[in-house]
């Protein structure tokens, strides 16, 4: 019986083995590969000893050779209940990104929508008197041109660290440019500010629009307390409106 090594006998071989119809070469030959598979070769010396017609003997010979493939060295079988196990746990972590996707969709949504907000309530708010440094950098701004508004806005935070507006719009300036590190930087200035110097309300609204881009609900909402607990204004107001937000999309 010339066969490629450790591969399983055919279902013929077996019948062959099985009916003592091999050379007692071919027997020797098969009894040594079998013995290398010790559940198969028990399987094979249980059928030998039923008194079954060997017509019966065909499903159980197809599956002795399937589990003896399996068996093979080198082979790796995975009991079923693992499988079922790794599906189960590959839903789980598809239903846990899907969940992420959408809580990354939900917080960038909002974060969107109310940045576009307040500009329309900057842009028609009352104006203090600019430098005309500042003039042209808030120009620069109002205009969308938020790339090169940047860098001014970052100028002028080198020379006025004490000015509020100056510390608020270069955090909407590096928001809209996605420097997000840079606007978290001038919002923890300003809050670190004298009130008289800086709008409390402003640096803890825009930290919780930042949050809720970055998913970080549980700080954003805590932002948002804040603003209701010791602002007024317009800052309780969109606190407020932003947390009926979230309670209901949860």
């Amino acid at each position: 019986m010339t066969k490629k090594k450790n591969s399983p006998p055919t279902t013929e071989e077996m019948r062959r083995y099985l009916r003592g119809d091999m050379s007692d070469d071919d027997s020797y030959d098969f009894e040594q590969a079998a013995s290398r598979q010790p559940h198969t070769l028990q399987w094979l010396k249980t059928i030998a000893q039923q008194e079954s017609a060997t017509t019966e003997w065909e499903s159980d010979l197809a599956d002795i050779r399937s589990r003896w493939q399996q068996e093979r060295p080198g082979a790796r079988v995975v009991p079923v209940i693992w499988k079922r196990v790794a599906a189960v746990a590959a839903i789980a972590i598809t239903a846990w990104a899907i969940y992420g996707y959408y809580a990354d969709q939900q917080g960038n949504r909002l974060f969107t929508h109310w940045l576009a907000t307040d500009e329309s309530y900057l842009s028609i708010r009352g104006s203090d008197e600019y430098s005309p440094a500042l003039q042209k950098a808030m120009d620069t701004y109002y205009a969308a041109q938020y790339a090169d508004a940047l860098p001014l806005f970052l100028q002028l935070r080198q020379q006025e660290p004490l000015n509020g507006i100056v510390l608020q719009f270069t955090a909407l300036a590096a928001m809209h440019t996605n420097e997000m590190s840079t606007a978290r930087q001038a919002l923890a200035q300003m809050q670190a500010l004298d009130p008289q110097y800086a709008d409390h309300g402003a640096a803890y609204w825009y930290i919780a629009l930042l949050d809720l881009r970055d998913n970080q609900r549980d700080s954003a909402l805590r932002s948002l307390q804040w603003l209701i607990d010791h602002s007024q204004g317009q800052w309780t107001e969109k606190a407020l409106q932003l947390r009926k937000q979230l309670e209901a999309e949860r």
